[in-house]
């Protein structure tokens, strides 16, 4: 929790429910240009994978605290895993009258580490701006030994141990949820 300029803001992660998802789905629709962010979130909650929501909240005096922010956090599968630890992050979002007041970083912070005091998550991985998410400990999934399957530049996935060594013994292609689509069918970034 969080106070600026005399209002609370404050992060909860519960278990993803079509009740959330429906929720949040207008503020994705908000925050990104298209409509892919939305239909993502749409389509995984068809499936019984790992998944998490985590929203940022302002409270108000007036009434019921209004939804500013929102991660969704899902089960990865790895090439070769030991344990079934992992997931990714994304879509990520604030809305727009609230971004650039450091909320988004709050938001993946306090998720981050709610995620693993209270659901016992080792690390997740991210497709992502890397000036953003390394101000909360991501890097390079390279280092790990992890490789994404969409045609990315490495640069943009990244990965970050909410455990010491949670990460040892997993390496290898890390697969999202097939509701970000086939990565035979994404083309290439140039680096």
């Amino acid at each position: 929790m969080t106070e600026r300029a005399g209002e609370t803001f404050r992060t909860v992660v519960e278990l993803h429910t079509d009740e959330r998802v429906d929720s949040l789905t207008p503020l994705l629709r908000l925050a990104f240009p298209g409509p892919f962010e939305a239909e993502v979130v749409e389509q995984m909650k068809q499936d019984d994978c790992r998944q998490m929501s985590a929203v940022l909240l302002r409270d108000s005096v007036e009434g019921d605290p209004q939804i500013i922010g929102q991660a969704y956090y899902c089960a990865l599968e790895v090439e070769q895993s030991f344990n079934d630890e992992g997931y990714s992050l994304g879509p990520m979002a604030i809305h727009p009258e609230w971004q650039g007041r450091g909320l988004g970083l709050q938001l993946l912070k306090e998720s981050l580490n709610i995620l693993a005091d209270d659901y016992q998550a080792g690390w997740v991985a991210v497709l992502g701006e890397p000036a953003f998410y390394s101000k909360a400990g991501f890097a390079p999934a390279s280092e790990f030994g992890l490789k994404c399957h969409y045609p990315v530049s490495p640069k943009y996935f990244m990965a970050l141990e909410l455990r010491p060594n949670a990460l040892n013994g997993v390496s290898g292609y890390v697969r999202y949820h097939s509701a970000f689509g086939d990565p035979e069918e994404i083309p290439v970034e140039p680096e």
